[in-house]
Formats: structure tokens, C-alpha cells, sequence
């Protein structure tokens, strides 16, 4: 039975209680048969992950893909928050990420420079 259905694009869903080991990520497009990604995967008992399909389903430059990343869900310190930036837009270049006050201009040096498609930085 699909652990999820009808999921929407750009929609996350809740972590999931899976069983740890040798598993398969499938997805398919809603109300298809067609199996778009059949990808092994190794999953630690105790550990989060994020599971994120990426790439073109169909059209130019097809090539879905998942990119199993590992979450680090420990409380950060006060005041403060944790980030991760994930590069996920199949036809954008390697990009640059600033991070500044709401009011504050452009640093001139990038947060997270070049960062390339299927890429993740740690969690900040």
C-alpha cells in the first residue's frame, strides 16, 4: 500500500513511521501505474530523513530523482533557528544564497555559494 497518495507539488507531508533498513522509494504520478522513480534506499532506526523527488518527470531534460537527505532535528539555542538550503529546481544553474536583516543590504559575500542541483548544505 503507497505510504502517501495524491501528494501535490511543492506539498510536504509529516514524517512518517517507517522500518528501519533495505527499502524502496517508489513514485508514481497520481492516478497512473507509471513508476517515475524505484530507488533503493538504506534507512537507520532512530534517524529523520527528508525525501525529496527532484528533476523532470517527462519533457526536456527528464530525470527524476530522489535525494534522501538526513535530517538533524536537535533543538538549536535560544533565539536562534536551523536551516538547510536545498537546491531542488531542475533547470536553474548552480546558485548563490544570501542571508541578510530584512532591511539590510546584500552581503557581498554569498552564505552558500554555488550551490548545485540535488545539493544540500548541512543544517546551520
Amino acid at each position: 500500500a503507497p505510504a502517501l497518495t495524491n501528494v501535490a507539488f511543492r506539498a510536504i507531508s509529516p514524517y512518517l513511521n517507517v522500518p528501519a533498513g533495505a527499502r524502496r522509494v517508489r513514485v508514481s504520478p497520481t492516478g497512473t501505474q507509471t513508476t517515475v522513480i524505484d530507488a533503493p534506499v538504506t534507512l537507520v532506526g532512530s534517524t529523520a530523513y527528508t525525501v525529496i523527488a527532484t528533476g523532470r518527470a517527462a519533457g526536456a531534460n527528464a530525470g527524476i530523482q530522489p535525494l534522501v537527505l538526513t535530517d538533524d532535528n536537535t533543538a538549536p539555542a535560544a533565539g536562534q533557528v536551523r536551516v538547510r538550503v536545498v537546491h531542488a529546481a531542475a533547470l536553474v544553474p548552480n546558485v548563490d544564497v544570501y542571508v541578510s536583516g530584512p532591511n539590510d543590504a546584500l552581503p557581498a559575500t554569498p552564505t552558500v555559494a554555488n550551490l548545485a542541483f540535488r545539493a544540500a548544505t548541512p543544517t546551520y
